[in-house]
């Protein structure tokens, strides 16, 4: 489990470009923080080779990874599993992956309709505007219903 903490002031800078880029842990949009002070927290966990790497602060996309070694790793089918997004008013998003293959080393982004202007060639995209921002929790599911993935996001004030 990795712990990820920065104030929010960092984030802010990071998410325009102020920041310093080589360490930047997101690569999302600006952050819409008023005149808030705060750090974010993300905890994540992972039962065998597939993940999350990373949750954009902004709700604009998720990315899973397979973190298998690239000499004995093993292809991934993603096909048919579920990521879902319990947000702290217990709203729920859920995106179903179409044909996926994720390959050892690899990873794909999941975009929400709002960024779906910058999606790459292998990215995904779900048919809501946003995967929401605040408190959230993240699981990822295969097509038996196990949970394989867990990513929680906290703004803490």
């Amino acid at each position: 489990m990795r712990i990820l903490g920065l104030n929010l002031k960092d984030v802010v800078k990071l998410s325009l470009g102020q920041g310093d880029s080589a360490r930047n842990p997101l690569t999302s949009g600006p952050v819409n923080v008023g005149e808030a002070t705060g750090r974010v927290t993300v905890q994540r966990s992972s039962r065998g080779p597939v993940g999350f790497s990373e949750t954009a602060p902004d709700g604009r996309y998720v990315v899973v990874e397979n973190t298998g070694s690239l000499k004995t790793g093993k292809v991934m089918q993603l096909t048919g599993w579920k990521v879902r997004r319990i947000m702290a008013d217990n709203s729920q998003l859920e995106y179903t992956f179409d044909e996926c293959e994720l390959p050892p080393g690899g990873s794909v982004k999941i975009w929400a309709r709002d960024g779906r202007a910058k999606r790459g060639p292998k990215d995904k995209c779900t048919n809501f505007d946003n995967w929401g921002v605040g408190n959230n929790t993240t699981y990822l599911y295969d097509t038996d219903g196990g949970e394989k993935a867990t990513i929680v996001q906290k703004f803490v004030m």
